[in-house]
């Protein structure tokens, strides 16, 4: 099955990085929220990259449409954290593809130029 959202989530290096970026590792507590149970605000995203709030907030919209972030409004914050469900079985497809690509080019046959027989 073909997952548009997916692909659009991980066709861009900073949107691969923002899932794989720990909470506990990567960034300060809040004291509107639990980094573990809430996730982090998407200014403090924003501020890691060094990006812009409005294109950190694109990036996380992806993100959230291809089910790897989840989003919680706290106050006048929203708080994004990971699917760890989601990520993992992502991270399965990105290995079985690989994996199956590297399995052709081995044998020599040139992506998309054999069809059926």
């Amino acid at each position: 099955m073909l997952d548009v959202d997916l692909l659009k989530a991980s066709a861009n290096d900073r949107r691969q990085q923002i899932p794989a970026w720990r909470p506990e590792r990567y960034f300060p507590p809040r004291r509107d929220g639990d980094l573990i149970r809430d996730g982090v605000c998407s200014l403090f995203i924003a501020q890691k990259p060094g990006v812009s709030r409005p294109t950190c907030g694109a990036h996380l919209k992806i993100l959230a449409r291809a089910g790897l972030v989840r989003s919680k409004k706290i106050k006048q914050w929203v708080f994004y954290r990971r699917d760890e469900a989601r990520v993992a079985e992502a991270e399965h497809r990105r290995r079985l593809v690989t994996h199956r690509a590297g399995w052709i080019t081995a044998r020599g046959v040139p992506t998309g130029s054999r069809r059926n027989a």
